[in-house]
């Protein structure tokens, strides 16, 4: 451990507070971080805490109680996905980031495993024969065009 940074267990964040400066050169306003209120979970004490920053983990436990009974789920609620990829137990289902990620927890992921479930999806709508709609309409509209077009001349 780093002697500037500290672990706050059993502790909760109540609230940020901060001040607002006007940057020097710019003039814009500048938000500072300047202390944060927690409290110890443990006795209920309110502190203060005076901070240039702060990172905050939020939990572990996946937000998937609307998911119970709709896909599987293992013992910890986590979203079963098949293999390595994002597909869930439902045919057409995509899982991604934290709802499905029991090891690493963290926005990164999620981006990278929301942009893999983004992808999944893709294949399965072009396997359905689901074309994309925007391809179609474009189509359309030139040969419509073309088509006035052509009486025209």
């Amino acid at each position: 451990f780093h002697d500037r940074i500290s672990i706050m267990w059993n502790t909760t964040v109540q609230s940020f507070h901060g001040e607002v400066t006007k940057d020097e050169e710019t003039g814009e306003d500048v938000h500072r971080l300047t202390h944060v209120v927690l409290k110890n979970n443990n006795f209920d004490d309110l502190e203060t805490l005076y901070v240039k920053g702060a990172f905050v983990a939020i939990g572990h436990d996946p937000a998937t109680e609307l998911l119970d009974g709709q896909v599987e789920l293992d013992d910890n609620n986590y979203v079963i996905t098949k293999g390595k990829s994002t597909h869930t137990s439902v045919e057409g289902v995509f899982a991604a980031g934290d709802v499905m990620d029991h090891v690493y927890r963290q926005a990164v992921t999620s981006a990278g495993t929301g942009s893999a479930a983004a992808l999944d999806a893709e294949r399965w709508l072009s396997a359905q024969g689901i074309e994309d709609e925007r391809e179609a309409c474009i189509d359309d509209i030139i040969n419509e065009v073309l088509t006035e077009l052509s009486g025209k001349y």
